[in-house]
C-alpha cells in the first residue's frame, strides 16, 4: 500500500492496535508507512502508560512564550499556530486550548477533562485525539471518545455540549469519574397517532386520486390546477396558490413542516389537489413520460413531463412532516455502548 506522508497519520489513527502490530510483523506496507505505523503504536503505548499530567506540565515549562504579547501565549505545536495553545490554570491544571476553549485539561490528581463548548467540529475531534489519551471522532453532530478496547472492551462516550466529561485511571484503564448515561430522543408512538389524525382526510383524497389515475399526475392537470410559470432560467414551476410561508423550495416541492401541517389540517377539500401536486413535484417519482409538446423560451427549449407516483411515497412524506411539525418525541435514558448513538440530546 502506498500512502502519502500528508494522509498517513490520518489513515492509521483509527486503525485497531492489533492490525497495526500485524502490519509491522508482516511488513504489509512500504517502509515509510511502517514508520508511521510504529509511531502510532508508540504514541498509544505512551498515552496508556505515562503520567500525562507530568508530561504536559514539563511541556508547558519548556515552551517559551511568544514575544511581544500582552498575555502569556505558549503554542503547543508550531509557533505560528497561535490558536493551539497550552496553559496552566490557577489550580495547577494544564490545559490544551484550541482557539478560546480549553479542550483537554490535565489535573494534578491524574484526572483528564474533555470539552468542546458547543464546537463539535472535526478540527476539535482531531485536537482531542492528538492531546488526549482517547481517539475522537464526529458522528450524528456530536464528538465521541473511544475509551478502552481489546480485552478491556471499548466504550464510546459523547462529549457534552456544555461542561466537561472527566476520566481517571482505574487499574491502569481509563474510566469516567462519574457514570455516564445519555438522553436519547425517541418517537412516542402514542403522540404520532394523534399528530397524523388531522392529515387523514387529505391522505384519503390522495389515495383515491392516485388509484383512479394509476399513479399518474399529468402536466395538464398541474397546469389547470396551478397555472404554469416559467422562470428566467427556463425552469418549469406551477403556482398552486398556496398561502405565504408554506413553500420552502418551489422547484422540489419542499414545504415548511409546521406551516404545511397547519394548512393540510384546515384547508377545504377543493385545495387538496393543489397541495398534493406541490408535494409530488417530481421527487419520489418512479416513472416519467416526456410529452411531445416543446416550447421555446428565449434561447432554450422547455420539455414537459407527466410523472407517476406511489401513494406510499406521499404517505411517508406527510408522516415525516407531521413528526417535524408536532412535538411527538420523548426522552429516554440509555447507557453508552461501543459505538455512536443516534438522536442523543
Amino acid at each position: 500500500m502506498r500512502l502519502t506522508v500528508k494522509f498517513m497519520w490520518r489513515y492509521f489513527k483509527f486503525t485497531p492496535t492489533e492490525q497495526l502490530e500485524a502490519a509491522i510483523s508482516t511488513k504489509e506496507y512500504n517502509t515509510l508507512a511502517l514508520d508511521a505505523v510504529q509511531q502510532t503504536l508508540d504514541e498509544r503505548k505512551f498515552k496508556m502508560s505515562a503520567n500525562l499530567y507530568e508530561h504536559y506540565k514539563n511541556m508547558y515549562d519548556s515552551i517559551k512564550p511568544i514575544r511581544g504579547r500582552a498575555e502569556v501565549v505558549k503554542p503547543i505545536g508550531r509557533r505560528r499556530r497561535d490558536w493551539e495553545l497550552i496553559e496552566q490554570n490557577e489550580d495547577g491544571a494544564i490545559a490544551c486550548k484550541l482557539y478560546r476553549t480549553q479542550v483537554v485539561v490535565y489535573y494534578p490528581n491524574g484526572e483528564v477533562g474533555i470539552r468542546h463548548d458547543s464546537w463539535p467540529t472535526p478540527l476539535t475531534a482531531e485536537f482531542i485525539h492528538i492531546h488526549s489519551p482517547f481517539k475522537c471522532y464526529k458522528k450524528y453532530s456530536k464528538l465521541w471518545l473511544v475509551v478502552g478496547g481489546g480485552e478491556v472492551g471499548r466504550t464510546d462516550y459523547p462529549v457534552p455540549n456544555q461542561g466537561e466529561i472527566k476520566f481517571h485511571r482505574v487499574n491502569g484503564a481509563w474510566q469516567p469519574v462519574e457514570k455516564v448515561m445519555v438522553m436519547k430522543k425517541l418517537i412516542d408512538r402514542s403522540k404520532t397517532k394523534g399528530a397524523r389524525e388531522p392529515l387523514q382526510p387529505f391522505l384519503n383524497f390522495a389515495k383515491t386520486f392516485l388509484a383512479m389515475s394509476d399513479g399518474w399526475i399529468m402536466h395538464e392537470t398541474r397546469k389547470q390546477v396551478g397555472g404554469l410559470v416559467v422562470d428566467r432560467w427556463s425552469s418549469v414551476m406551477y403556482d398552486y396558490g398556496l398561502p405565504d410561508g408554506i413553500i420552502a423550495n418551489p422547484y422540489y416541492g419542499q414545504a415548511e413542516p409546521k406551516a404545511m401541517y397547519a394548512y393540510l389540517s384546515s384547508c377545504p377539500e377543493d385545495k387538496y389537489l393543489g397541495a398534493m401536486c406541490f408535494l409530488l413535484s417530481h421527487r419520489g417519482k418512479y416513472e416519467a413520460k416526456r410529452l411531445a409538446t416543446v416550447e421555446v423560451h428565449g434561447d432554450r427549449k422547455i420539455e414537459y413531463y407527466d410523472y407517476r407516483f406511489e401513494f406510499e411515497t406521499l404517505k411517508r412524506m406527510v408522516y415525516a412532516m407531521s413528526i417535524k411539525a408536532c412535538e411527538v418525541h420523548k426522552l429516554e435514558e440509555v447507557e453508552v455502548t461501543d459505538g455512536a448513538i443516534h438522536n442523543v440530546v
